[in-house]
């Protein structure tokens, strides 16, 4: 993450690289719903925040595509974008901070052996109720549950009727 953009570091650009982690060759499981890709994935993307008295904002995007095949395999690409808006004055100390955030995820037909192109692929648009809970200053809990109002999959795919979300941060 390079945040020296601006100089309050309100704005940043993020890069980085996924590594080809996960199985990619369980039975009873197509292609594109194995664990891992296979493959080393370049992230691009970058964020924007600010801060209007008690209420605050943000605005995010994330590019994933690619870099290499595994077995004549490669997942389309994926573009998100993440608009959330937060309340800082639920209580006075900042410990619990409740947010909505608007989500919309697009992923492109996967291409190469056992791919099934007409089979991948999807434009997803959720809402998110969120909590942020500061444990002390080291230590935060976020949890969402995103809730789809718009779906649309290329062929025919199972989807989740909503998606849980959840992760610690601690600094080090």
């Amino acid at each position: 993450m390079y945040s020296g953009i601006s100089e309050d570091m309100s704005t940043a650009l993020l890069f980085g690289v996924e590594l080809p982690t996960g199985a990619t060759n369980q039975s009873g499981f197509d292609r594109d719903t194995q664990i891992g890709s296979g493959t080393t994935d370049l992230l691009l993307g970058g964020y924007r925040m600010g801060q209007e008295s008690s209420w605050g904002w943000y605005a995010q995007v994330m590019w994933q595509h690619a870099l290499n095949t595994k077995n004549d395999y490669r997942p389309g690409d994926s573009f998100d974008v993440d608009l959330g808006f937060h309340y800082d004055k639920l209580t006075n100390n900042l410990v619990i901070i409740p947010m909505l955030q608007v989500v919309a995820s697009f992923h492109g037909a996967d291409s190469g052996v056992l791919s099934e192109p007409d089979e991948t692929g999807y434009k997803r648009f959720y809402i998110a109720p969120t909590i942020e809970v500061n444990l002390n200053p080291r230590v935060q809990i976020f949890t969402d549950i995103r809730v789809p109002f718009l779906t649309y999959v290329t062929g025919n795919q199972l989807v989740a009727p909503s998606l849980l979300n959840a992760s610690v941060n601690v600094t080090i």
